[in-house]
């Protein structure tokens, strides 16, 4: 659903849903998707043995590069290298 959809089910116009949503939730729109689904990405990885490609396929990345890059850019590192990082400090 995209942002403009959002606004009209909440019958606000999209400038002013965007400036309700930033002071409600502390980012726009579409920075909150995207963490919820690095969040979600994050967690599939620490609890899964799924593959990363298929771990951004299921959150909702076209790309596993996109994927990896979004990945690195929010917690400092691959999702690989995370889930190495949590395999390491797993006694």
């Amino acid at each position: 659903m995209q942002t403009g959809d959002l606004a009209a089910l909440s019958g606000r116009s999209v400038p002013t849903f965007n400036r309700e949503f930033r002071r409600i939730f502390g980012a726009s729109p579409a920075q909150w998707r995207k963490q919820r689904k690095l969040d979600q990405a994050k967690g599939l990885l620490e609890n899964t043995r799924e593959a990363v490609t298929g771990i951004g396929l299921a959150v909702g990345y076209d790309s596993t590069s996109h994927f990896i890059s979004a990945f690195k850019k929010q917690f400092g590192m691959t999702p690989g290298q995370f889930r190495a990082a949590i395999a390491a400090a797993d006694p």
